[in-house]
């Protein structure tokens, strides 16, 4: 399950999200209430036809194939599950403090495979975590993850309030977009690793950076209305 893999399955998702957003924020649910209506029946239709015409069977059975079957027998998504079964061990070892970022890969190898890693054939990736969550869960134990946690919300709630706050609706894209961004930056690396990786940091900072803008552009408005 790599990178490029889990991110074909995130445009997957979000591209009727941003389809979605698309139509919601130019034709607003209590003005044009029927039109969804009229959608939502097309598109229940419109499933039920694929899953039930013998005609799509050889479509959906392509589809079963490729999506589900050969990604869980894939070796690479094999290595990276059983890897974050390994992460998910090594945080029981140590559940409250964790072993901190550089220390996960290298207790993985110390309690769960009872061996050293073999530094002939270093590779990096061998001392890192192969998910996101479960990597930070292992490295910060429940207090560091508690943290972790509560800034990745406020990032994401804080932006929520700017998009509520904002009048003009270019304004509103660009704080959606963004956040959205790192929303599904982060679905991208469940299996893969990891938070220290630099674009992560760089989508992160351009989020502050939106934010700051935005909200330094609220209170000279809030300034001028006094």
């Amino acid at each position: 399950m790599s990178t490029s893999r889990v991110g074909l399955y995130t445009l997957g998702i979000a591209i009727p999200i941003l389809m979605a957003y698309y139509l919601i924020s130019r034709y607003p649910i209590r003005k044009f209430y029927k039109l969804y209506i009229y959608m939502t029946i097309f598109i229940i239709l419109i499933f039920i036809l694929f899953l039930t015409l013998p005609q799509f069977s050889y479509i959906k059975n392509k589809i079963f194939q490729k999506i589900i079957v050969s990604a869980l027998n894939d070796p690479s998504f094999i290595d990276r599950k059983s890897g974050s079964i390994d992460l998910i061990k090594v945080f029981f070892i140590n559940p409250y403090i964790g072993y901190n970022l550089s220390g996960v890969g290298l207790a993985r190898f110390l309690y769960i495979l009872n061996t050293l890693p073999n530094l002939e054939n270093f590779n990096s990736s061998m001392f890192v975590g192969n998910n996101i969550f479960y990597e930070l869960l292992a490295a910060g134990g429940l207090f560091g993850y508690f943290f972790l946690l509560s800034f990745f919300l406020n990032l994401v709630g804080y932006s929520v309030y700017l998009y509520k706050k904002l009048d003009k609706k270019s304004d509103k894209d660009i704080v959606f977009s963004v956040t959205i961004c790192i929303v599904l930056q982060l679905f991208m690396l469940i299996f893969n690793q990891n938070i220290l990786r630099i674009y992560v940091w760089v989508n992160i900072g351009i989020i502050y950076f939106v934010q700051a803008y935005y909200s330094k552009k609220l209170q000279i408005i809030k300034y001028n209305e006094n």
